[in-house]
């Protein structure tokens, strides 16, 4: 009986190792599926949905340029077929000529410098030009290490084209103005020169670099400076013009 009551015993504290083992497999299945890891889950679900809602191309990736997550935006800009685009390396995605570039910004993020911004031109098959700003945040580990990067781009065709207008614009302008035998010249309200077509470099025997940041009051007679002054405080937006 005494060795009975001995295998008893331990038959019995090994089913009960064995009901503690269930036990604990059973708290960890009801973690990952009970209600609060379905309330952990749903904040996680809410923060995909936002990330999905947004126009700008959102994708985080590791340091080899393998892709962890896309949103939305970016997988219809980059992946129109729906072939996938986690775990592949989306330095294939782009043109072989703007890879170097790009691996340089990658390679200048730090934990002192964790964001880098830079501008990026497309051309489209059918030979249109577009562009986009991608914003690159570095993701480090506590010993400093690069693991991860969050990147950001959006859609800046529209802004270019205008800063390509104006230059333009500038250009055609510069053109009119220097072909003047007019004395052309633009100076703030202190009457410090801040542009001088080439009449006026030809009059005062300067170069414009030279007439640039001068005040023209030290070109005229004191006696006139008052006059001047006055004149120009006349100046206003009922009366923008004085001869």
């Amino acid at each position: 009986m005494k060795v009975n009551a001995s295998r008893t015993k331990k038959q019995l504290l090994d089913e009960l190792a064995t009901l503690r083992a269930r036990v604990k497999d059973l708290e960890k299945v009801g973690g990952r599926t009970g209600p609060r890891a379905r309330g952990r889950r749903k904040p996680r679900s809410q923060f995909r949905k936002i990330l999905d809602a947004q126009d700008e191309l959102i994708s985080r990736f590791l340091p080899d340029g393998t892709l962890t997550f896309v949103n939305r935006a970016y997988r219809e800009y980059s992946d129109p077929r729906g072939e996938g685009l986690i775990s592949r390396n989306f330095m294939e995605l782009l043109p072989s000529r703007t890879r170097a570039a790009i691996r340089k910004q990658i390679s200048m993020l730090s934990p002192e410098v964790p964001v880098t911004t830079y501008d990026q031109r497309n051309v489209g098959r059918d030979g249109t030009i577009t562009w986009q700003e991608w914003s690159n945040r570095g993701i480090f580990n506590e010993a400093g290490e690069l693991i991860e990067i969050q990147s950001v781009g959006r859609d800046i065709t529209q802004r270019k084209q205008a800063e390509l207008a104006l230059r333009r614009s500038e250009k055609q302008y510069r053109a009119v103005v220097e072909t003047q035998n007019e004395l052309i010249c633009r100076h703030l309200p202190d009457c410090t020169f801040t542009f001088v077509n080439d009449a006026h470099c030809r009059y005062y025997g300067l170069k414009r670099e030279e007439l640039i940041g001068r005040n023209f009051l030290s070109f005229t007679v004191k006696e006139d400076h008052k006059n001047v002054l006055k004149h120009i405080a006349r100046l206003c937006t009922e009366h923008p013009v004085n001869t």
